[in-house]
């Protein structure tokens, strides 16, 4: 039997073979296999700060960890352990810029609350991903 590890990258990278992207967990806990299985994925990272994030994480998960979370974290439950999960998230993120810097081509790391948008991710993705793009576009007249 695969540890839960290797469960969890199985199950992750069959899902992204059958997609174009995918996002949250627990993608971020595995990029280094998904950059494995996938060469020139690009990657973004979302980042916000920790103290929001923990008051997110709590509101949207009150107590109720699910078998992924207790993976992730470490830890069963959320209350009782707010600076385990403190730690995680902040490891992650530096864990993933450090693997990602020397490829900025790859990695994107925005902040939305602090106004990254639209033109910083296209500005990374290039054109051929953007999802409006009219190739056969005729003015009108």
């Amino acid at each position: 039997m695969l540890d839960p590890t290797m469960q969890i990258e199985k199950i992750a990278v069959d899902v992204l073979a059958q997609n174009d992207g995918v996002s949250d967990s627990p993608y971020g806990f595995i990029y280094e296999a998904i950059d494995e299985a996938f060469p020139r994925t690009k990657f973004i990272l979302s980042i916000r700060d920790t103290q929001s994030w923990l008051e997110s994480y709590r509101t949207f998960f009150p107590d109720q960890n699910n078998r992924l979370r207790q993976w992730m974290f470490g830890v069963p439950t959320f209350r009782g352990h707010e600076e385990v999960y403190r730690d995680v998230f902040d490891n992650q993120n530096n864990a993933m810029r450090r693997y990602f810097a020397q490829r900025p081509a790859d990695f994107l790391e925005m902040n939305l609350a602090e106004g990254d948008g639209w033109a910083k991710l296209t500005g990374f993705l290039g054109s051929e991903y953007l999802p409006f793009r009219h190739d056969n576009r005729q003015s009108k007249q």
